[in-house]
């Protein structure tokens, strides 16, 4: 009886004691921050097979959180389908093609005194159809909480009957498919006389793109044009055109198909970094080439998995035919399969190199500093000099070198440039050949950050190739802009070639320091000492 009672009582124990657990662990549960998604209907998620709060394009939804820590501030972002990863105001800045807008570290949500929070937020038509993961970052308690929500195409009765139509077609071909970079034609009929008529395009993603309103001829037909550029996504796309008047809507399928490149010549490229040719977002790749012409200009461009391409700064290979670059990738990209073209503009040999874009995490810049474009070159070889620092596309400014006069004592050159801080100070300066440098002029942009100056060299230029640099004080943005000279005699009168690709380069230079450090663009020649590439100098040059 005793042992009963013994074993009655162990079993209460037991009991007491895995409940107590239970209840701890319920407590602990209930105190972890929760994402809850609210949306005007259902749909399964892609991610998680399950179903899960949907909304509409054009419409909204609500963020329900809890389990934050009281009035903590908590930073909200939103993974597309696709992989790309913005902040809530970013996806307002969305277009619809590129679809890079800057992240601004812009306040965070703040919970109330008990860690609660909610707010809705709208979706817009740049918002592709599918499954978003929400994700809600405690600043403080560095909580995390996720919910997901499907963005899901609207259902309906099709429009009604009527006598409008519309037809596109690749121009020239009458084909209802083209390559980027062809003139589609886009033509209606049918609908009242002269009404305003709107018309959008839907990608294959179901993002939405705006086309200027068309106004219909006395008979109720109009004829517009649209080219899709290399920028665009490959697929399936559909051309909706409504009468504002008649209300006549009508549709049109499209189709976009890449445009193929097959390697040829026998340079090379590869993905020298990282070694298993997959790499995050917010992390990069380095892509190296050989046996391309020496001194020849490479073009670059990358292919994101949907076949959308980006343009990348024009290479220069070295005197071995070598070229090298850091190319910067962040959350803002699509993940998947990626491929980097390179082009010799004179061989004409050209390869591809392929790598994988995995997920990666969000990554707000600072509001003094917005991140700027991807992808972006953020290091490479230019031409010989190894030792320059970086060739970039993350800076605004711009500039061009043309001759005005070569019939004179001396050449006379023109330099305009923009993108500038306004008001704000640069020098310009000029690299020969031979590496010797000539100061050009020293003066301060207009209020929109531009400026154009006419410079007297005081000297003929010999046949070879220079370099033409800008570079803001302030901003610290440096320009270079390489072109070639011909010899006087040889183009009597002539303006030598400009059309040498502008180039964006980043790197030490002694421009950086206050009023009492000059630099050689303010250093007559003679006293000049800056014989060596502008990634060498130093503030005593």
């Amino acid at each position: 009886m005793e042992s009963r009672s013994l074993v009655y009582r162990l079993v209460v124990l037991l009991a007491f004691a895995v409940g107590l657990m239970t209840v701890f662990f319920a407590y602990r549960t209930s105190a972890a921050a929760v994402y809850i998604v609210r949306g005007p209907t259902t749909a399964v998620c892609s991610i998680t097979g399950q179903s899960a709060p949907a909304t509409f394009q054009d419409s909204i939804f609500g963020s329900e959180l809890h389990g934050f820590l009281d009035q903590e501030g908590v930073t909200i972002s939103f993974q597309f389908p696709d992989g790309r990863i913005f902040s809530p105001n970013d996806t307002l800045l969305l277009d619809g093609v590129v679809d890079l807008p800057p992240h601004f570290a812009l306040p965070p949500y703040r919970a109330d005194v008990a860690g609660d929070l909610y707010f809705e937020f709208p979706v817009t038509n740049k918002w592709p159809y599918g499954c978003y993961r929400l994700t809600a970052v405690g600043q403080g308690s560095r909580q995390t909480a996720v919910g997901y929500l499907v963005v899901t195409p609207r259902t309906g009765p099709p429009p009604a009957p009527s006598p409008a139509r519309l037809a596109v077609w690749n121009n020239g071909t009458f084909n209802a498919f083209a390559f980027h970079d062809d003139l589609i034609n886009i033509h209606g009929t049918n609908f009242f006389p002269n009404e305003v008529i709107s018309v959008w395009i839907t990608q294959p993603d179901g993002t939405v793109l705006d086309y200027p309103q068309q106004v219909a001829s006395d008979i109720g037909n109009f004829q517009s044009s649209f080219i899709f550029t290399n920028a665009h996504q490959t697929g399936r796309y559909t051309f909706t055109a409504l009468g504002t008047l008649s209300g006549y809507q009508v549709f049109a399928p499209f189709e976009l198909r890449a445009r193929s490149s097959t390697p040829s010549g026998w340079a090379q490229l590869r993905v020298a970094f990282p070694a298993q040719v997959s790499t995050r977002q917010n992390s990069g790749v380095a892509i190296t080439g050989a046996l391309f012409t020496p001194g020849e200009y490479v073009g670059l461009w990358m292919t994101l998995p949907n076949n959308a391409v980006r343009s990348l700064p024009t290479q220069l290979a070295d005197g071995n035919g070598d070229f090298f670059v850091v190319i910067d990738l962040d959350e803002r990209l699509p993940v998947g399969r990626y491929s980097i073209t390179a082009k010799g503009v004179s061989s004409g040999r050209l390869q591809i190199a392929s790598f994988d874009v995995t997920p990666g995490s969000f990554q707000p810049a600072s509001a003094s500093n917005p991140a700027g474009p991807v992808p972006a070159v953020v290091e490479s070889n230019a031409g010989n000099q190894s030792a320059f620092g970086a060739l970039t596309t993350t800076g605004t400014a711009r500039a061009s070198a043309t001759f005005l006069d070569r019939t004179g004592a001396s050449d006379i050159v023109r330099v305009e440039g923009s993108g500038y801080a306004p008001n704000e100070p640069v020098g310009i300066w000029m690299t020969f050949p031979d590496g010797a440098v000539l100061g050009m002029a020293s003066l301060n942009v207009d209020g929109s950050g531009a400026f154009s100056v006419d410079v007297d060299l005081g000297v003929v230029l010999a046949a070879g190739r220079y370099r033409v640099s800008v570079q803001g004080v302030e901003s610290t943005q440096l320009v270079i802009v390489t072109f070639d000279a011909a010899n006087r005699g040889a183009a009597p009168g002539g303006a030598s070639s400009t059309a040498a690709p502008l180039q964006t380069l980043g790197g030490p230079t002694n421009l950086g320091g206050a009023a009492s450090n000059p630099g050689p663009e303010q250093t007559p020649r003679d006293q000049q000492r800056c014989t060596e590439p502008e990634s060498f100098w130093t503030p005593d040059c």
